[in-house]
């Protein structure tokens, strides 16, 4: 275990080396006649300024890593293939609309492993099995320093973290209702929920816990970009590194807003399903407790007190 924390310490470090992260989405597609996961849309978002380029991976029939974030060729090469049930001959040979060839995995390593600079942020899926091809393929190209490693299964990050301890993970969530167990987040080090999910008071309790923060944007809004800025995030996921070149993220205040006081005797309400239902139990008037972050229901701020636990933002003042 002291092993696995000073490995993800210097995980972290690496990060926070090249202070605010801009992760191109797929490379940089937004409002541009550039299909995603193409050496043009890398090359735009690198161009533009983008610390990371992001590869979704499937695996093909043979076992070769596809970069492609669908099952199916359909919607980027106009043909329809199941990647899981087609060897790479036949998948290398589709073209994409500006003429490129389908990518794998280790022809964008072989294209960009010469450039220092270009950096990969790399998901896999639940119950694929790619994380030994993965990690090996990294090690073939000495990447080791030049990935992060993302996914929306704890699994896979623990079996890539036991593989590859130096390379830093990051979970991704699309949950409102997420609230951080840290004895399951052992072995990552970056949390990657929307940035609509993406609360100051979360934000600042993951800090506490030596966890950085890069939210991914559902429909992104390219006139959210002071808004990302100001948040306290570490970095984000975009379609438009265009719009974030040479800027710099705001620094926040040290997190203060980590714990709340109950004005009078509190009742805890619990959510499900976007449904808030108050409980029999109750909070001391004048207890202190710790916050992990808030969601909106009916209109009413709640704060989470820890797992499904809430209390109302009426009965609370920020300690």
């Amino acid at each position: 275990m002291k092993k696995l924390l000073l490995t993800s310490a210097f995980a972290l470090i690496f990060i926070l080396a090249s202070g605010f992260t801009v992760i191109g989405h797929r490379g940089e597609t937004g409002n541009l006649n550039v299909p995603e996961h193409t050496f043009a849309s890398y090359d735009r978002a690198l161009a533009d300024g983008a610390n990371y380029i992001e590869q979704d991976l499937v695996r093909s029939a043979d076992g070769t890593l596809v970069v492609s974030h669908d099952y199916t060729t359909s919607r980027m090469a106009g043909q329809a293939m199941t990647i899981t049930q087609t060897p790479w001959s036949v998948l290398s040979n589709l073209r994409m609309a500006n003429g490129e060839k389908l990518h794998s995995l280790d022809q964008v390593f072989a294209h960009y492993a010469s450039r220092a600079n270009v950096k990969f942020v790399i998901e896999t899926r639940a119950g694929e099995g790619v994380e030994t091809s993965l990690v090996n393929l990294v090690n073939r190209y000495g990447l080791q320093h030049r990935v992060i490693f993302e996914s929306f299964s704890l699994a896979s990050l623990n079996t890539l973290k036991h593989l590859a301890p130096a390379v830093p993970t990051m979970y991704l969530l699309n949950s409102y209702f997420w609230t951080p167990n840290y004895n399951q987040l052992k072995s990552v080090d970056i949390i990657s929920n929307t940035f609509e999910a993406t609360s100051a008071g979360m934000i600042a309790n993951l800090h506490q816990h030596g966890k950085q923060v890069m939210p991914w944007q559902w429909h992104e809004n390219p006139s959210n970009v002071q808004k990302v800025l100001h948040s306290g995030v570490d970095g984000i996921f975009t379609d438009y590194a265009r719009l974030y070149k040479g800027t710099k993220a705001v620094a926040q205040p040290a997190t203060k807003r980590l714990a709340v006081k109950t004005k009078a005797k509190t009742n805890i309400w619990t959510i499900t399903n976007g449904k808030g239902k108050k409980s029999s139990k109750t909070l001391a008037k004048g207890s202190t407790w710790k916050a992990f972050g808030t969601t909106l229901i009916n209109g009413q701020t709640f704060y989470s007190v820890g797992g499904n636990q809430w209390i109302n933002q009426a009965n609370i003042t920020i300690a």
